[in-house]
C-alpha cells in the first residue's frame, strides 16, 4: 500500500507557480531530512509531489513569447577549419527535448574526427534533469557515437565517446537524441572534433 504525504504550501511543479528552484530545493530538502535520509521514502515523497501537479513534471509550454527569443531551435554551422584544427558541431534547444525524436545537426562541409584530440566537447542546460538523463549523438544508421549523461540536478553533462577516433566525411548527416528524464530543459551542447583530410 502506497505512503500518503501531506504537503502544505504551492506546488512547484504545479503549471501555475511552475520553479525550477523551489523544485531542487524541495528535493534537497527532502533528502537532507533526518526523517527521510538514507531511505527510499526521501525519493518517494519526491515522486508523490511531482505526481501530484498538473503538469507531471513536463515544464510548461511558454504562452509568451519573450522578445528576441523566437528561436526555438539553434543550429551553430561550423566554420572552415584548416587539417587538425578543431570543428565544432553545435546544438541548442529552448524547451524540454522528446525522448526519441531526431534532431539533425548542421552537417559540416569538412571531414571531422571525433573527438578532438586536443578542445574538449562541453554541455549545459537551463532546467537540470530530476532523476539522469542522457542524450546521445547519432548517425543516419542510428549507430551511437556518443553519450551525454546529465545527472540528477546538475546543469553540465558528462560525455562518454564510443570509439577513441571515428572520421566522418563532409556532409555527413549526423543526429541528435534524447532520452530519460522529462525535466531537462533548455539543453545546449558542442561537439568538438578535428578536421582532417577526404579518406
Amino acid at each position: 500500500m502506497p505512503v500518503t504525504y501531506e504537503f502544505t504550501g504551492p506546488n512547484p511543479w504545479d503549471k501555475a507557480t511552475w520553479d525550477p528552484r523551489a523544485q531542487i530545493e524541495f528535493m534537497r530538502a527532502t533528502r537532507a531530512d533526518s526523517a527521510y535520509r538514507g531511505d527510499k521514502h526521501a525519493q518517494d515523497r519526491i515522486n508523490q509531489r511531482i505526481a501530484q501537479s498538473d503538469t507531471k513534471g513536463i515544464p510548461p509550454k511558454v504562452e509568451k513569447k519573450v522578445p528576441f527569443q523566437v528561436i526555438i531551435e539553434k543550429r551553430f554551422y561550423p566554420a572552415t577549419s584548416d587539417i587538425g584544427e578543431a570543428v565544432t558541431l553545435g546544438f541548442g534547444e529552448t524547451g524540454p527535448m522528446h525522448a526519441g525524436n531526431q534532431y539533425p545537426l548542421a552537417i559540416s562541409s569538412q571531414v571531422v574526427t571525433f573527438p578532438s584530440a586536443t578542445t574538449p566537447s562541453q554541455s549545459a542546460c537551463v532546467v537540470p534533469a530530476t532523476g539522469h538523463a542522457t542524450v546521445t549523438l547519432e548517425d543516419a544508421h542510428g549507430n551511437i557515437i556518443c553519450i551525454v549523461e546529465f545527472a540528477p540536478l546538475m546543469f553540465t553533462g558528462t560525455f562518454d565517446w564510443t570509439s577513441p577516433a571515428t572520421t566522418y566525411p563532409a556532409g555527413t548527416i549526423l543526429y541528435v537524441v534524447a532520452d530519460g528524464d522529462p525535466t531537462l530543459s533548455g539543453v545546449t551542447l558542442a561537439f568538438v572534433g578535428t578536421a582532417g583530410n577526404a579518406p
